[in-house]
């Protein structure tokens, strides 16, 4: 395919520049390649399939999958629900000691946010 792309291309009256003769060359090198077979995985390679990746020849680990899908949706929607209680309960406070006549400064306003967030 790769070498009559850059024909079709010389045909037509096309430039040809050294990156298209080097994509038309590996084009070519991948045709010869493939020998009718998806590629196997190896132990230990890493893929966007490593997670449904299983020896098991039952469809239990699915339920794994899922399982473990649904506590990462739960951990965050927990984790966004503290940052919205955190970030209500600190906006009420400096607006009661606004009202007060009390400011923090920077490096109070600083220490308070970093003693937030080591609690949580």
């Amino acid at each position: 395919k790769g070498e009559a792309m850059l024909e079709s291309m010389r045909a037509a009256g096309r430039p040809i520049t050294p990156a298209m003769e080097k994509m038309a060359v590996w084009m070519d090198q991948m045709e010869t390649d493939v020998s009718g077979e998806a590629p196997m995985l190896k132990p230990g390679d890493a893929s966007m399939a490593s997670p449904f990746t299983v020896k098991a020849s039952s469809v239990m680990p699915v339920t794994d999958i899922i399982k473990q899908g649904r506590s990462t949706l739960v951990t965050t929607v927990q984790m966004y629900k503290i940052l919205g209680l955190t970030c209500l309960s600190t906006a009420y406070g400096l607006s009661v000691m606004y009202l007060q006549g009390v400011k923090f400064s920077d490096v109070q306003a600083t220490l308070n946010g970093m003693l937030s967030a080591a609690l949580f």
